[in-house]
Order: structure tokens, then C-alpha cells, then sequence
């Protein structure tokens, strides 16, 4: 049995899940067009993904208070198992790809590589800063027992670092894309926060893995290795299959039908994702690469109808899977009981980002500032900068994935 119908219960709960979830999707979608419409402003100071996890928030209260009512025995299996939330497989192969892959695909590249340093340096070496910080300033204040008693040790501060250091700006750039600010800006906070999640999704899987080794030195030698090895593979393995892909289509006779050829492209969204897992690789890093390569190597092999209507399905595609996802973060918020929070840990945590994220971007903007192979970022653009790291989906998908052995999680 997968874990997916383990997760849902044996007898139809899988189905009710999917009759609730699809329509509360739909729900979403009109509701934040009516809201829209109604107040043509509300974006600006409520973003739509907030309106989408409000949503879930209402719905997940509600299926908590029904489940309290509830005094059968086996309550948790009629209620809590149904909506609790969708499995971390299906999330990661279900909803990620899609929006991993439409994210680098749609970057430009022209704006993108003119401000590729910039973007390297915050993505790569300010999540590991960011992460280093978090990490060691929690097992600090676990030391000194501010936690409330809960104890972190340095192989869980690390991969709770590299989880809460993957930026997700998603409501930034909406915002941004309304105000039209400076492309620059645009697309130094996009490409750090596209090159950031596989950063961080990669250390977290990493870091992850050391959970119960913490004590061998060794390991975590072994680890750092992998973290490189994994990041660089993982890359690789997205441009080679993407070059692959492109010989196929561009020698094969599927322009003279169209339906076949945008199904076949459709298809490759989940391929580099399969594949990665497959090789023991960053399945994310693998598809974020091939969606980068896509539109240099695919795109330009697709008849002009193909390109038109891949285009618009694929954001259609992408925002569905964002919706669905913030939806379930909504209601799984409300699904755990009261004990599972830990409120000295959410408010130092949140404190901690709010004080590494300016940190890292002051400090290597300094350094940016005085090379000669950048543009100098201003200060108005440092502070949008460390407004800009807002957590999103790909943090929430590392938490679903923490290691279930371990007694923090």
C-alpha cells in the first residue's frame, strides 16, 4: 500500500479527499478573481497566496472542530486521515515539477545572466549563511534552554536551517511585476529565489541524512562532499537530459501533429524530476535545470502553435499546483494539535530570519560592491532585497519530508 492511501485511510479516502480538494482549488481561483475585481487593490497589501492559505486555514479549523465532535473511537480515521493533508510523494511528485520547471523556464535569460553574479553569490553562499546562522542560533538558544525545554542538536539545527533558508517570493514579484520596478531588481530577487530552492533542498536533503550520525565526524565530512556532488550532478543530469530531449523532438516528425508534440513536452516536465530521483540525485535541482535548458534547447524545435499554447498552459499548470499546495499548507496548520507547536521555537525561529536574511544581503552586497564584475547594488536595492525572502512552497515540501524517525519532528 502507498503512503499516499496509508496517509487517507483504506475505505474511499483517498476519493473524498480528491472530491473536497479539487473543488476547494476552483473555490480559490473565483474567489480571489471576485476579490479582485471587488477591491482592485487587495493584492497589493494581501497577496493572493495569503487569500488561498486563509482559505485553507477556514476549511482546516473546520474539519478539526467536526473531527473534535466526533467521539468515535476512530475518529482520526474518518476525519483527520481524509483531509489531513496530501502525501509528501504526491506533493513532490504531483505539485513540484510543474512549478519548478515553469520557474526556470520562464526566466529571461539575457536579464538573467547579466546579473548572474549577484544572483550566485545570494543564492549559493547566502543560503548557506543564512542557513550556518539559523542553525547555530538555535543550538544556542536550545543550550541555554530558551526552547521550553526542546532540545535541538547540530544535525537538526542544520536541516531546519537549510528548510526555513528556501525563499519563495512568490507575492514579491507579483507586486513587483504591478509596481513595474527596475528589471534588475526583478530578476535578482527571482533568480535567487529560483537557484536558492535547489540550494536549500539540496543541503536540507543532505543535512537531513545526518540526523542520528551527528556523533561521527566522518559522516559529516562525507556529507559536505555529497552536498557538491549532488548539487553539480544533479545539474548536469538536467542539461543532459534536456539535450536529449531536444534531439528527439527536432528529429522526429511530430510537427505535423501538433497534440502529440505538446504532449510529449508536457511529459518531459516530470521526467527530469523521475529521473533524478532514480540516480540518487536532487530530482528538484534536475528540474529546474531542464526547465532552464528547455527553453534554450526545446522551445526554439516547436512549431509556433506548440510554443503559443505551451506557454499559457504550463503557467496555467504552475499556478494550479501553487494553489493546491498553499491550500494544503492552510489546512495542515489547523490539522495538528495544540501540543505540536512550539511557540519559544516559531518566535525565535522567526526571529532568527528576520535577522540573518538583511545580514547576508548587506554583507555580500559590500563584497559585490567592490568587484569589478558587477554593478554596484544600491541601497534602496539591498533593502528590497531582505524584504524579499519570503518563505514559501519548497520550504513547506522539506517539511513534509523531515525524517520520521527522528523524536523532534
Amino acid at each position: 500500500m502507498g503512503h499516499l492511501q496509508r496517509r487517507l485511510g483504506d475505505e474511499g479516502g483517498l476519493d473524498i479527499a480528491i472530491a473536497i480538494f479539487l473543488p476547494l482549488i476552483i473555490f480559490c481561483q473565483l474567489l480571489t478573481t471576485w476579490l479582485e475585481k471587488k477591491i482592485p487593490h487587495l493584492t497589493t497589501y494581501v497577496p493572493e497566496v495569503g487569500i488561498v492559505i486563509l482559505v485553507g486555514i477556514i476549511v482546516g479549523a473546520a474539519i478539526a472542530i467536526l473531527k473534535d465532535l466526533d467521539n468515535h473511537e476512530n475518529s482520526r480515521s474518518d476525519w483527520e486521515d481524509t483531509l489531513d493533508s496530501f502525501s509528501a510523494d504526491f506533493f513532490f511528485i504531483g505539485l513540484l515539477p510543474p512549478i519548478i520547471f515553469n520557474s526556470g523556464f520562464h526566466l529571461k535569460r539575457h536579464l538573467f545572466f547579466s546579473n548572474i553574479q549577484a544572483i550566485t553569490v545570494f543564492a549559493i553562499f547566502g543560503t548557506l549563511a543564512s542557513a550556518a546562522g539559523i542553525s547555530q542560533g538555535l543550538v544556542a538558544l536550545s543550550n541555554a534552554d530558551l526552547l521550553d525545554g526542546f532540545k535541538v542538536d547540530q544535525a537538526q539545527a542544520w536541516t531546519f536551517g537549510a528548510l526555513i533558508s528556501a525563499t519563495d517570493p512568490v507575492s514579491t514579484l507579483v507586486l513587483f511585476a504591478e509596481l513595474r520596478v527596475e528589471p534588475n531588481l526583478f530578476y535578482i530577487v527571482f533568480g535567487e529565489s529560483v537557484l536558492n530552492d535547489a540550494v536549500g533542498l539540496v543541503l536540507f536533503e543532505t543535512a537531513s541524512n545526518v540526523i542520528g550520525h551527528d556523533k561521527d565526524e566522518q559522516y559529516y565530512a562525507n556529507a559536505v562532499g555529497k552536498f557538491f556532488l549532488t548539487l553539480c550532478g544533479s545539474a548536469l543530469l538536467g542539461i543532459v537530459l534536456t539535450v536529449l530531449m531536444a534531439m528527439v523532438v527536432r528529429r522526429s516528425a511530430l510537427k505535423k501533429n501538433p497534440m502529440m508534440e505538446q504532449g510529449m513536452f508536457f511529459t518531459f516536465l516530470y521526467l527530469p524530476y523521475m529521473v533524478g530521483e532514480i540516480c540518487y540525485m536532487s530530482g528538484i535541482v534536475t528540474t529546474l535545470t531542464a526547465g532552464l535548458a528547455a527553453r534554450k534547447f526545446v522551445h526554439p524545435n516547436l512549431t509556433e502553435y506548440s510554443q503559443d499554447h505551451i506557454q499559457s498552459f504550463m503557467k496555467m499548470l504552475a499556478g494550479l499546483a501553487e494553489t493546491a499546495a498553499f491550500l494544503d499548507l492552510g489546512m495542515t496548520c489547523m490539522l495538528f494539535g495544540a501540543d505540536d507547536y512550539r511557540p519559544a521555537l516559531i518566535g525565535w525561529a522567526i526571529l532568527l530570519c528576520c535577522v540573518t536574511r538583511p545580514l547576508q544581503i548587506y554583507f555580500f552586497s559590500f563584497i559585490l560592491n567592490r568587484l569589478p564584475i558587477h554593478a554596484n547594488i544600491d541601497a534602496k536595492t539591498q533593502h528590497m532585497l531582505s524584504f524579499a525572502g519570503l518563505r514559501g512552497v519548497v520550504a513547506f515540501a522539506c517539511a513534509t519530508l523531515w525524517p520520521e524517525a527522528d523524536e523532534g519532528r
